[in-house]
């Protein structure tokens, strides 16, 4: 079983993360990267909490920030400045950029597992107003289709910071894509050099080239709050 962070907050230098704690699960990697295909491929480590632990990277202990008194009852938690991990020439982002996150488990026997979904996570001042748009770019995993129509084990799985209520998919490439919203849900085709829009509300895409690893554009609608 794979696990993503959620998002709790975002201010300037200062992003805070919870994880459910599972059982077998000794601790935490949390890695990062500066864009999808990148996070796709593998990110950069950045630090190791305790499963139920609480890290605060060193700028926030310094500056005395993510200290509240609140429950973390079965949760890790993850408080941090991109800041403090951006190196020039890598591929961290900087804390003005988005940021592309995975969560890899580490077992009770020493054991690190295959990194988990890839959480987009916005930089500040995003979620200022309602309805942020959110506009990713990539190139999407060329990789056979399953049986069942299902989205295979290795699709590109992107998790948004808020759920979305439209997207517009513009493929780009000279191959088919085939996405789906769920892993439980059959896969959809977007035509190589088409684009498509979808309305409904949603928080996971799965994305797969077919035939060929096209790349793609999406521009999303965020929705910060309840619908109206």
């Amino acid at each position: 079983m794979t696990t993503t962070p959620r998002l709790i907050d975002r201010h300037p230098n200062f992003v805070d993360l919870a994880i459910r704690t599972r059982a077998g699960v000794a601790a935490y990697n949390l890695g990062a990267a500066d864009t999808l295909d990148v996070a796709y491929a593998g990110t950069t480590l950045m630090f190791t909490v305790p499963a139920g632990g609480t890290f605060r990277s060193y700028n926030l202990r310094k500056k005395r920030l993510g200290i509240l008194g609140e429950s973390n009852r079965g949760l890790t938690r993850m408080k941090y400045d991109p800041e403090e991990y951006w190196v020039g020439g890598g591929t961290l982002p900087h804390d003005i950029m988005v940021s592309y996150l995975r969560v890899a488990e580490v077992n009770t026997a020493g054991v690190v597992l295959p990194e988990g979904p890839i959480l987009v996570v916005p930089p500040d001042g995003f979620f200022v107003t309602g309805r942020p748009s959110l506009v990713l770019r990539g190139t999407a995993p060329a990789l056979a289709g399953t049986v069942t129509g299902l989205p295979p084990a290795l699709a590109m799985h992107v998790v948004l910071p808020q759920f979305s209520d439209h997207i517009t998919f513009r493929n780009e490439g000279a191959a088919d894509m085939r996405v789906s919203f769920d892993a439980s849900q059959p896969e959809l085709s977007i035509p190589a050099g088409s684009e498509q829009l979808f309305d409904g509300t949603f928080t996971d895409l799965y994305l797969r080239g077919d035939g060929g690893a096209p790349e793609f554009s999406l521009y999303l609608a965020i929705v910060n709050g309840e619908l109206g």
